[in-house]
């Protein structure tokens, strides 16, 4: 299979962005923060 420098970069960005999850007590993912801003990251979980 041959792949293109592209779209191996573009398909490795997907799986390196930097994501979050708020658990509840019971085990229960209640939020997903995708794509995280880690200067603003605090402040949105303060949010939720």
């Amino acid at each position: 299979m041959i792949i293109e420098a592209g779209q191996l970069a573009s398909n490795f960005e997907l799986l390196a962005k930097r994501s979050a999850f708020i658990i509840d007590k019971k085990g229960i993912i209640r939020k997903i923060f995708r794509d995280i801003n880690v200067e603003q990251h605090g402040q949105d979980i303060d949010n939720f």
